[in-house]
């Protein structure tokens, strides 16, 4: 899946957009954002992967965009970012059928 970062916390509007690995997990790494602005950013689907499963839905904010949460597990040793979640997220099908979330 395509997910899309976009944050209205500085003078100009940060928008990024990257791909999910094959688990639904992704990472962005902006330079112009602080841990001070992170509220004011969010997170959204774009496209699936899969054809017949296409349709973003809002599950935890997937279209109206999700919230950036603060991570509760930090990482095993220390790094200079701090780490943030949001979803999962899950896309539908045009017609029934099941459909794999992210």
């Amino acid at each position: 899946a395509v997910v899309r970062l976009r944050c209205n916390n500085t003078k100009y509007e940060l928008v990024e957009q990257t791909r999910t690995d094959k688990n639904g997990y992704f990472l962005f790494m902006p330079l112009k954002l602080t841990t001070m602005a992170f509220h004011k950013c969010r997170v959204h689907l774009v496209s699936s992967p899969m054809g017949n499963c296409s349709v973003p839905t809002n599950f935890h904010g997937g279209v109206s965009g999700a919230a950036l949460v603060p991570s509760p597990t930090p990482p095993a040793k220390p790094v200079p970012v701090q780490f943030f979640n949001v979803g999962p997220f899950a896309f539908e099908p045009h017609k029934i059928l099941p459909c794999r979330h992210y």
